[in-house]
């Protein structure tokens, strides 16, 4: 990613929020109801492969392209990892997963 330009960055910042996006889509689907220790195994890995490839991506990104606008998406998109993470911790507790709608999980910067 060397010759990665602010657009090109953008555009990979979306595609992971995307990714993220699914994974925490299946977290919601689940909410508070009790999941089978395999099937939350399963769900974990989704979440958990969604967020080690986020970081990954973001690792990649050199610093020519970190523009204020690739900044602020990127402050979002971690925000958003971060509470996918959580969200994964109480899944492994065993404890209501939550929905997509509780506080803290507008995206605004990336819905403008």
């Amino acid at each position: 990613m060397g010759n990665t330009t602010p657009g090109k960055a953008l555009r990979t910042l979306q595609v992971l929020r995307q990714d993220l996006g699914k994974a925490r889509k299946i977290l919601a689907a689940v909410g508070s109801q009790p999941v089978h220790p395999s099937e939350a195994q399963r769900i974990f890995r989704v979440g958990w492969d969604a967020l080690t490839r986020a970081h990954r991506e973001l690792a990649a990104l050199p610093a020519e392209a970190a523009d204020e606008a690739v900044l602020l998406k990127l402050i979002a998109l971690e925000r958003y990892a971060a509470a996918l993470a959580v969200r994964l911790r109480r899944l492994i507790r065993g404890e209501a997963v939550g929905s997509n709608s509780e506080p803290g999980d507008d995206l605004g910067e990336f819905d403008e």
